[in-house]
């Protein structure tokens, strides 16, 4: 499970603090862990995290308005997938074709969820994420109000075999997405640009 602590330096980088948890003594992974944090257009911190388990996996953002000394959280809802209706759902097929890193459908659905979000800004308070995901696709979520809550997310057309993703968002507003945009198992990493995700 992650774990962010942080330091800080107060002389440019020279020296640095003892490291500490980002929110003391929560058995959460909290703040941001594989990708960047986003800084607002209101000035909040928002960073990107994941619970990733042996239990489930799921997405949440940490939201900070005092520049990292007190934290909020906020989960990103997922439709959850069940045994019965998930064997005759066609998403299936993708285990046939060796389109996710697990053949096993009871493993896939103990697993399954949405984890690793990458974050930008549309607008003042539009925040969108992309996530990685179990279910062969790349999923999005979108909030309003800087984070605060999230829409449910859902599957885009971007293919996803389970890998890691992250975005950057450039200054004229195109979208640098890495990822690996196949249909097969893991192998070798790809990276697509776009600026069509608005």
């Amino acid at each position: 499970m992650w774990k962010t602590w942080f330091i800080t330096s107060s002389d440019r980088g020279f020296t640095w603090s003892t490291p500490t948890e980002l929110v003391k003594g929560d058995i959460l992974p909290r703040g941001p862990a594989k990708n960047k944090l986003l800084l607002a257009s209101n000035g909040a911190w928002i960073a990107p995290g994941s619970i990733e388990n042996a239990e489930h996996w799921e997405a949440f953002v940490d939201r900070s308005c005092d520049e990292g000394k007190h934290w909020d959280i906020s989960f990103v809802p997922l439709e959850p997938h069940n045994m019965i209706s998930a064997k005759n759902v066609a998403l299936w097929e993708g285990i046939k074709k060796g389109m996710l890193w697990e053949c096993c459908l009871e493993n896939l659905l103990r697993w399954d969820g949405v984890i690793q979000p990458t974050l930008w800004e549309s607008s003042p308070g539009h925040i969108h994420m992309l996530l990685r995901s179990t279910r062969g696709a790349v999923f999005r979520s979108d909030s309003t109000d800087y984070g605060a809550t999230w829409s449910v997310a859902r599957a885009t057309a971007l293919p996803n075999n389970n890998s890691g993703i992250d975005l950057v968002s450039m200054q004229d507003g195109t979208l640098i997405l890495a990822l690996n945009p196949v249909n097969g198992n893991w192998g070798k990493a790809l990276s697509a640009l776009t600026h069509c995700f608005l």
